[in-house]
């Protein structure tokens, strides 16, 4: 763990003194580090692998700092007791999807075409289980082999083919990477369906950003009613985003990515909070930590 930001340009130049110790998680005796670290130091944040957070609820340290993980699940530790998060979650990227499908197109019946992995599985799970506490239905589901691409057009036109020929759902939720799926949604289209709305999961968001970046070619017409969820927009006009794109291309970096949006928003978020007492009950640390993001310009959602 350790506080990662890209710079100090953003907070500094608004008259903000902001120490940031950075521990490297991947050395040995970072733990000890920690330790030591004197008890202002009452923040730690950063990118933390799950064994690197349990092995501080073994260590018994989670109670002596208030710890926010850029993780997105805290694994067995109690989100908003143990320690808090600073990322999107699954749960995160199927509500804002379910939002714009529900809420704004007003769609209520939805199917899932999932991969039959362990991620396609999970996502599609927790989409139903999303679905179903607003009262929306899953009316189709379609599992395909993500290694057998001769398979994939066969589940598409199983699934489709619910309704009499036509498909009993407004929006399909497709949970698998981008490079698979932009291969399976051909599929779609050889059977005559255009007018479903195609979810994606931030996978998605994060391979069409770096494709982009690099100018690679991209199947367009797969995504003319396609959207799919991202924390992180470089061309939004906000005064967050745009203090970090100006610091990052400043020190020679022309795309700065969400993982920087990151560390930039949670320096900024922590010179807000200040220095929190030790042993301040949990809610009251989530008190402060909403009060600090509160009216923020944060660079990403």
């Amino acid at each position: 763990p350790g506080l990662q930001g890209p710079n100090s340009v953003g907070y500094a130049a608004a008259g903000t003194p902001l120490e940031v110790t950075v521990i490297d998680a991947t050395q040995p005796g970072w733990a000890d580090s920690l330790r030591n670290l004197p008890p202002e130091v009452s923040l730690v944040g950063g990118p933390m692998h799950r064994l690197t957070l349990k092995e501080l609820e073994t260590a018994g340290m989670l109670p002596t700092r208030v710890f926010v993980a850029f993780m997105p699940s805290l694994s067995d530790a109690r989100e908003g007791v143990d320690a808090w998060r600073f990322f999107p979650s699954p749960e995160d990227e199927i509500d804002a999807l379910l939002r714009l499908a529900n809420g704004d197109y007003g769609i209520n019946q939805f199917a899932v075409l999932r991969p039959g992995d362990r991620y396609g599985q999970t996502m599609g799970d927790a989409f139903a289980l999303a679905a179903s506490k607003i009262g929306a239905q899953i009316t189709a589901t379609g599992v395909y082999n993500p290694q057998d691409p001769a398979s994939w057009e066969t589940a598409v036109a199983d699934m489709l083919h619910t309704g009499g020929g036509r498909p009993g759902f407004g929006a399909v939720f497709l949970p698998d990477e981008w490079a698979r799926a932009d291969k399976v949604l051909p599929s779609f289209f050889k059977n005559r369906v255009e007018d479903l709305l195609i979810l994606g999961p931030q996978l998605w968001t994060e391979a069409l950003y770096r494709a982009a970046a690099t100018k690679a070619q991209i199947n367009i017409q797969n995504y003319r009613l396609a959207v799919c969820p991202g924390a992180w927009w470089p061309e939004n006009q906000g005064q967050g985003t745009q203090q970090l794109v100006a610091a990052m291309r400043a020190q020679g970096v022309e795309h700065p990515d969400m993982w920087e949006a990151l560390g930039f928003d949670f320096a900024r978020m922590a010179a807000r909070l200040g220095r929190l007492p030790q042993g301040l009950p949990p809610q009251d640390v989530s008190a402060r930590l909403a009060q600090a993001a509160t009216g923020m310009d944060f660079s990403m959602a």
